[in-house]
């Protein structure tokens, strides 16, 4: 129970139980509890350590499932989501998201508290799912045609904070997939409608663009093949030439097997080092059924077989890839969030961590694909670094759910769930 208030200023809901503070927050979505936690410090102490509540914890962040509509919110609410907790045991744990500032938008990127979306018209923008801030991004329309389609996504490099520059500072890029090859546009705004500069495409053959990210203050991109282009941005972004990296190593695979390759990139946890994630497989056919309209389709999926991480430092000319055979306790997320490392926590002592779905030495991938198939097999992919039979192994795979939600339909995403600074309210 909360300590009584000393000072006679404070509010008197204060001293409200935390055991009544709980009970509100069985009713509220993560981020209105989060909202709860500012109202004073005994509140937020209440919320931040509600076991139910899965701050810091990686999660998906989806769409609702059916007949569940968002954990007691209507299913026609358009703008209630789920966070799946995957550490709690064999069975995901689910908690009602409401994601104001989200209707009829698609999140195409996101980077902590912040989402990236796009809605029908090619419009794009940042919304914070806590305050329900919502901050429009440059037209797009000087660099590429603007349609629902142009975004393949929105990396999230620097999320909005106040600089000596303007209030509302960000720091994004555009993978634009058509037409062929692509191209990336970089946009910074703070204090002004700012705009999207494209960066000047490799010479060469170009495959088009898997995946980008900033690092050390340049922009590393990584196309089908495998190569990575590298943009130094310190100067400015117009006319910057691209570099290539040297190629990483050929897969320590079986060179019989003529593996498809999908290619993304990360930073190391401490930042010095650039990471390149490849996982191969194979393309197969597929045909599903569909409650849509009673149709049936073929599309061509990806069958992962393993995955393989190479790491370098890029200030070192003379350091090339070498290859990541563990991450230790933390676990690489990817997908069309920001990639990130973090721990992996067992948050239910009483079952056998190798039951959970996450776990500690994994790299677990998302779909970045915007608007995708909803009858895709896989939501979610694990591949664990660890297994004793990892060679033969490698990967784990699971789909957690099906959503027949046709229009509303989001790629599930990696979101962790934060609270920030609730120890210095008062």
């Amino acid at each position: 129970m909360a300590a009584p208030s000393g000072d006679v200023s404070s509010p008197p809901w204060a001293d409200i139980p935390e055991e009544m503070v709980d009970a509100v927050v069985e009713h509220l979505d993560v981020f209105s509890a989060t909202r709860l936690a500012g109202v004073c410090s005994s509140w937020a102490t209440a919320v931040a350590t509600n076991p139910a509540l899965s701050f810091g914890t990686p999660c998906l962040l989806m769409t609702a499932e059916d007949g569940d509509g968002g954990g007691g919110y209507e299913e026609e609410e358009e703008d209630t989501f789920q966070l799946m907790d995957l550490t709690r045991g064999e069975e995901p744990v689910s908690s009602p998201a409401l994601v104001w500032g989200a209707r009829e938008q698609w999140w195409v990127g996101g980077k902590d508290d912040w989402l990236a979306t796009v809605d029908e018209r090619g419009d794009a923008r940042l919304v914070n799912p806590y305050s329900g801030r919502r901050i429009d991004l440059p037209d797009i329309s000087p660099v590429a045609a603007k349609t629902r389609d142009t975004f393949g996504r929105i990396v999230v490099c620097d999320t909005p904070f106040d600089t000596a520059v303007g209030i509302d500072w960000y720091l994004v890029i555009a993978v634009v997939p058509t037409p062929a090859p692509g191209l990336l546009a970089i946009a910074a705004g703070g204090g002004g409608p700012g705009s999207w500069t494209a960066l000047r495409n490799p010479g060469g053959n170009l495959f088009g663009y898997s995946d980008a990210v900033v690092h050390k203050g340049k922009v590393f991109a990584v196309d089908t093949s495998g190569s990575v282009h590298t943009w130094d941005i310190r100067g400015g972004v117009n006319d910057v030439e691209p570099t290539e990296l040297s190629q990483p190593p050929q897969l320590d695979v079986d060179p019989d097997d003529e593996f498809e390759r999908r290619w993304r990139l990360a930073e190391s946890a401490d930042g010095r080092r650039l990471i390149l994630v490849c996982t191969y497989g194979r393309e197969i056919n597929c045909a599903k059924s569909s409650g849509y309209r009673r149709s049936t389709f073929e599309y061509t999926g990806f069958q992962a077989v393993g995955v393989r991480l190479y790491e370098r430092d890029v200030d070192d000319a003379d350091d090339g890839w070498s290859p990541v055979l563990s991450l230790g306790d933390h676990s690489l997320f990817l997908g069309a969030n920001c990639p990130f490392l973090a721990p992996i926590v067992n948050r239910d002592s009483s079952s056998d961590a190798k039951c959970h779905q996450l776990r500690p030495n994994c790299v677990c991938i998302t779909d970045n694909q915007l608007f995708r198939s909803q009858e895709t097999d896989t939501d979610m992919e694990m591949f664990d670094l660890g297994e004793e039979n990892f060679e033969k192994y490698p990967y784990r795979s699971r789909k957690l759910f099906h959503s027949n939600r046709y229009n509303s339909f989001q790629t599930p995403m990696w979101f962790r769930p934060m609270l920030k600074n609730y120890e210095q309210l008062e």
